[in-house]
């Protein structure tokens, strides 16, 4: 199966079947994602008109393919059934390779990225953790799951970062948890650690304290010298997402029901911000923790990749 999805400026790809009794086929294709920047859905929709001469009309409707990325299967087995758009999946998913899989997810990606740094975060429908009001930490990635991921590399081994932040109504630190993953090499067979080192990182002074290290001889030091060469505004960047989150957390408090917040007046109470969720919206709750998507841009979900051991 040949499959090229539209570069900049071009509005279809190109989709040819190969194999099977509809082998030879062509189709103009369009994707189509959903442009939330927080959904961690991970569907890839393909638009498939059949390839015609230019006097030929347009046909009302595509043949519509949709593709679960994650779990690389299609989303609706009513395709399957003997119709022109089931004759089409049952072909495309008989021909899909690795190779296809992570092209479209590349090219997901990159679309996604693009949303959340495009996105007005005044009309993002966030979702935080409880105990963010006790002072647990929340990763950005929890949060904006498909902001670019920032990776670096030092002595032959690809490492990845992920950063976390208090949201305590009240708290004006300046100061990130830091986890650093390596990502290559692994030992065949090997499942991928946790984070290899873990430090406290003001970033407003520059100071650093080291929470945990493991498996790994890199200093905290040499991660973050590192992290400024492949992010020069390194402090810069890390206060800019700390307030994003402050920002998303305080619409995410003023957004709950007026009931939660007259309760929340009492003794020790927040008139007007409180933490806990309202009923869950319509669409699917961003999760939390080990279920986010991986900081290293792999596809997986966190415990699932970088996240086991």
């Amino acid at each position: 199966m040949e499959l090229t999805l539209p570069e900049r400026g071009k509005p279809e790809g190109r989709l040819l079947i190969e194999r099977g009794h509809i082998a030879g086929q062509g189709y103009r294709v369009k994707p189509e994602i959903c442009g939330n920047p927080v959904c961690e859905c991970r569907v890839f929709t393909l638009l498939c008109f059949p390839a015609r001469g230019a006097a030929a009309p347009e046909p009302s409707v595509p043949l519509r393919l949709e593709l679960d990325l994650e779990r690389r299967v299609m989303v609706k087995p009513a395709l399957l059934e003997l119709s022109p758009a089931g004759t089409l999946a049952r072909a495309v998913m008989e021909e899909l390779t690795e190779e296809h899989w992570g092209y479209l997810w590349s090219y997901f990606l990159t679309l996604k990225i693009l949303y959340t740094e495009h996105a007005n975060l005044d009309e993002l429908d966030t979702h935080f953790p409880p105990n963010a009001r006790e002072g647990a930490m929340v990763g950005y990635y929890e949060i904006l799951p498909f902001a670019r991921p920032i990776r670096f590399n030092h002595e032959a081994h690809d490492w990845a970062f992920d950063d976390q932040y208090c949201l305590q109504p009240g708290c004006s630190c300046q100061a990130a948890v830091l986890e650093c993953f390596q990502i290559t090499p692994r030992p065949a067979g090997a499942a991928p650690a946790g984070p290899n080192i873990s430090l406290r990182y003001y970033y407003d002074t520059q100071r650093f304290e080291v929470l945990e290290t493991i498996g790994t001889d890199i200093s905290a030091q040499v991660f973050l010298n590192a992290m400024r060469q492949t992010q020069p505004d390194f402090d810069t960047f890390l206060a800019k997402r700390h307030d994003q989150l402050r920002h998303l957390y305080r619409r995410f408090r003023q957004r709950q029901p007026a009931a939660k917040r007259a309760a929340a007046s009492g003794p020790g109470g927040d008139a007007d911000l409180v933490d806990e969720p309202a009923a869950p919206p319509a669409r699917a709750i961003p999760k939390s923790g080990r279920n986010d998507p991986c900081p290293c841009g792999s596809g997986k979900k966190y415990k699932k990749c970088c996240g086991q051991g």
